[in-house]
């Protein structure tokens, strides 16, 4: 194996960036569509669903514990950066199906899609935002699961000691974050767009 070059920024926090970068201006150019369409072609906008609003409370929850992940991690807590570690995968999974639940109780009601563009704006917007946090799940357990293995052989403190774990964690708390801010964007544009 050979040794990592250093970097003064790493290129894979440039990526990171640049996908960031990419993600946001996605969620702005719905946004931009969803005012315009709304102004001019005088379109209502759809009411957020409650569930939107716990969610949200459910995502933050994830955001803490992946703070206390990275936090555990950076300490070389073994206990902590599992039980952080596991239990910001189980909160995001709870976030995830009550973004399901949500869109089923809309359809439910007959809120879908197609039946005014505010709807189909406010599930354009969620689902991008569910497709991407559900993407970083793979990246988390690509995290988890080797120190878990670790911690079972009694071989975590050496994982401590790597740099591409460490960039690795870091990385995803990033992009934990990120998506907690998107998130919070959807549910304040969606709302104040239902009240105005």
């Amino acid at each position: 194996m050979h040794p990592e070059r250093n970097y003064l920024i790493h290129p894979s926090s440039v990526i990171l960036v640049l996908l960031m970068s990419g993600l946001s201006a996605a969620f702005l150019a719905l946004s931009a569509a969803f005012v315009y369409v709304r102004t001019v072609k005088g379109n209502p906008a759809a009411g957020v669903p409650l569930l939107f609003y716990v969610n949200t409370i459910v995502l933050l929850a994830a955001s803490g514990t992946m703070h206390r992940w990275t936090t555990a991690f950076r300490q070389r807590d073994e206990a902590g950066t599992l039980r952080w570690g596991w239990l910001t995968l189980g909160i995001t999974l709870i976030f995830l199906a009550g973004q399901v639940i949500a869109w089923r109780m809309l359809f439910a009601h007959d809120a879908m899609p197609a039946t005014s563009p505010g709807y189909g704006y406010l599930y354009a917007l969620s689902i991008l935002h569910l497709l991407h946090v559900a993407a970083g799940l793979p990246f988390l357990l690509h995290a988890l699961v080797p120190l878990a293995r670790a911690s079972a052989e009694g071989s975590m403190a050496l994982l401590f000691l790597d740099d591409r774990r460490e960039r690795r964690v870091r990385h995803l708390a990033w992009y934990w974050h990120f998506l907690d801010a998107v998130w919070l964007y959807v549910v304040i544009f969606l709302g104040i767009n239902s009240l105005v």
